[in-house]
């Protein structure tokens, strides 16, 4: 099983579309904050965009794959909830990509995308990419450990 995924112009544009169906979607179902460990996730980020990086005794507070992110996000488009969520849509939407390409190298490019289109579609997953937590950059990296995984045993 070779691991060469070239893919055509058409394709390119499926990839397109879909990616944009992915965020059309999580815009509309967009969930915002439950109040969750979310408001830690921010609160951190706003401090550390305030210049304090005092370390915290709770364990949330100092998840900097999260913190770090949602801080330059906060930093690039202002202190609002859209900015601090910008982190889990932007990683959502690059699992959906990794995930395609996945299944494109184990089984065949349709494959890939119907991975990617039910990935996209998952009301889980459009409901994660609405909230400022830290599942949709786990989820991520977890895709992208199988990934690479994956591209290294083949390569």
């Amino acid at each position: 099983m070779s691991f060469n995924t070239a893919i055509t112009f058409k394709e390119k544009s499926v990839i397109c579309i879909v990616l944009f169906a992915s965020l059309i979607i999580r815009l509309l179902f967009f969930t915002g904050p439950l109040g969750s460990d979310e408001v830690t996730y921010t609160a951190s980020a706003a401090r550390i965009l305030a210049g304090d990086w005092s370390v915290s005794s709770y364990n949330g507070a100092t998840r900097y794959g999260v913190n770090l992110p949602v801080a330059g996000f906060m930093w690039l488009f202002g202190a609002n909830e859209h900015s601090a969520n910008a982190w889990a849509l932007v990683t959502s939407l690059i699992e959906i990509i990794i995930v395609m390409h996945l299944g494109m190298a184990i089984w065949d490019k349709r494959a890939g995308l119907f991975a990617s289109l039910l990935l996209a579609f998952l009301p889980l997953h459009v409901h994660y990419a609405g909230r400022a937590m830290a599942d949709p950059p786990l989820a991520l990296f977890i895709s992208l450990g199988f990934y690479l995984f994956y591209w290294a045993e083949r390569t």
